[in-house]
């Protein structure tokens, strides 16, 4: 999967910024309270019809 995912660990204000090229799916395990500022980081990025999921326990 090396080739076709990425996991990125840390706050998502400074590893989101670092993305490079177009995204076709995110998962976002996080605190409900953050899931729409990562989706707003991502957005720029997002291909035409991404898969968007978030999730918390």
């Amino acid at each position: 999967m090396d080739g076709y995912a990425e996991i990125r660990e840390g706050d998502l204000r400074e590893t989101l910024r670092e993305l490079d090229g177009p995204v076709d799916f995110m998962l976002v395990d996080i605190w409900i309270p953050m899931a729409l500022p990562a989706l707003e980081a991502v957005a720029p990025r997002l291909r035409p019809g991404p898969w968007w999921s978030a999730t918390t326990w």
